[in-house]
């Protein structure tokens, strides 16, 4: 089980005063709540109502902070409505794992304070980051406070935004679970992952005592794909008749006929299986044979008013392949695809009844290398 951290920020109430680094506040809220589990949820709210008037932020501010994963809303038409609506949905959406949800609340308007009880009402755990002056009356609804004032100035140090330990910054999260980068949720940050800092990964300035002889090591360029060379032979036998003897019963026509191409099929295990996969002319003809199923079968004329003159182009191309092998037949099972249209009952003014005659001439025309004995 995971823990799911969503973050909203009331940024009218708690804006961010470093105009030299906008998205460094943004940054150091992420490090210091990705203790608490993975964050899945992040937003910021422009013009929530307030005792201060509301002064749009510049593209700038609102560039930097998207940048880095945050969601920006404009002056929502619901308020503080907007704000509870997203935080409840957040919940909901994490109903199954509710008991190791957070919510983080960033907010010095003292409004929140009726949200936060409801919250606390429902037993969600409630994180609250405000001004040191608004946490005193809020403290005991919250499971965990911050202070804004010490995030400004964590955020506001040299380095403060690459999150070493030698920045200090204002929490040292765990290193975050891998395995978070599979989440199913369905807001736009989908995972607090931090990019990390080690020692190792400084620069220092070489003293000029030391020195390193860099050698390189010769890259190993892998050989090109060889195509197999493969003779196709086709036989001239004629055979007047390609249906074979009637079999059984059809609940439209009476009777169920069969051909020799029905039952050729290659399984994956065959090993000349393998070798048909890297020929680019068994690879057509089963991408023929795919998009002929799905023109035939699952295609509507009402919705798709191109699907005839498509269903013609992909006719005509099998009509002139002159390549046709017993191996290809197996290997993309058209054969009983040809088969079934031929078989499969229609209206008398269906615009596919054309089509299903042109499928019995293909079938006629390669019965031939279906019952041929030898694997050409």
């Amino acid at each position: 089980m995971f823990n799911r951290v969503g973050i909203f920020w009331d940024y009218s109430s708690c804006p961010n005063d470093n105009t030299g680094d906008e998205s460094g506040i943004a940054l150091a809220l992420r490090e210091d709540c990705v203790r608490h589990g993975d964050i899945s949820f992040f937003k910021a709210y422009f013009g929530l109502p307030g005792s201060v008037p509301y002064e749009p932020p510049s593209a700038s501010v609102r560039s930097a902070i998207e940048e880095v994963g945050v969601v920006t809303v404009d002056r929502p038409k619901t308020g503080f409505g907007a704000l509870a609506t997203d935080i409840f949905s957040f919940l909901l959406d994490h109903r199954d794992t509710f008991e190791s949800t957070t919510v983080v609340i960033v907010s010095g308007n003292p409004d929140i304070a009726y949200l936060v009880s409801a919250l606390h009402a429902k037993r969600a755990k409630v994180g609250l980051v405000a001004p040191s002056g608004q946490l005193d009356r809020l403290s005991s609804q919250a499971s965990w406070t911050g202070i804004w004032d010490d995030l400004v100035k964590a955020a506001g140090m040299p380095n403060a935004t690459k999150y070493c330990s030698d920045a200090a910054p204002l929490s040292s999260p765990p290193a975050p679970s891998t395995s978070s980068t599979g989440s199913t949720s369905d807001y736009s940050l989908v995972d607090g992952i931090l990019p990390s800092c080690d020692s190792s990964t400084k620069d220092p300035s070489p003293g000029p005592a030391s020195t390193t002889l860099e050698v390189e090591a010769p890259q190993l360029v892998s050989p090109a794909p060889v195509v197999p060379s493969i003779t196709y032979t086709v036989t001239n036998e004629r055979i007047p008749e390609p249906r074979g003897a009637i079999k059984g019963y059809d609940i439209y026509t009476g009777r169920t006929l069969q051909t020799s191409s029905h039952k050729l099929q290659m399984l994956e295990d065959d090993p000349l299986y393998m070798v048909l996969v890297k020929d680019p002319e068994a690879i057509r003809i089963k991408t023929w044979g795919r998009k002929l199923k799905q023109l035939y079968f699952h295609q509507d004329i009402r919705t798709n008013p191109q699907a005839p003159s498509e269903l013609d182009t992909l006719y005509t191309s099998l009509e002139q392949y002159a390549n046709m092998s017993r191996n290809y037949l197996a290997f993309s099972k058209i054969g009983k695809l040809l088969t079934q249209i031929s078989q499969h009952y229609l209206d008398a003014y269906d615009y596919r009844q054309t089509y299903k005659t042109r499928a019995k001439e293909l079938l006629t025309k390669w019965e031939p290398l279906a019952r041929s004995s030898t694997n050409e």
